[in-house]
């Protein structure tokens, strides 16, 4: 299985705060550490912060990225019904669920 040479997750969406821009951002620690992706000036970033939105969506999207990456390869590495096949499986639903902004 192939390796992913990205910015190691987890990541998430990053909210205009002091001294931040607005972006997708690599987290350690609950605290973010790198800017994966600037994507919006903090002007565009009010449009897109709204609930429901087609930005927000792709951005939700995009921040799960890596736990995606990782739940699939896990996912085809276990054997049906064994533990780890179970952990895995409940690592994609939460994947999908970051996917869904859930």
């Amino acid at each position: 299985m192939e390796d992913f040479k990205g910015t190691p997750g987890p990541w998430g969406v990053t909210h205009v705060v002091e001294g931040h821009k607005p972006g997708i951002d690599a987290y350690q620690n609950g605290k973010p550490t790198k800017t994966v992706i600037l994507w919006a000036t903090a002007e565009e970033w009010a449009g897109i912060i709204n609930e429901g939105s087609e930005q927000l969506a792709n951005a939700n999207l995009i921040a799960a990225a890596p736990e995606l990456l990782d739940a699939l390869q896990n996912l085809i590495k276990w054997k049906v019904g064994t533990v780890n096949h179970y952990r895995a499986y409940n690592d994609a639903q939460s994947a999908i669920n970051k996917a869904l902004g859930l």
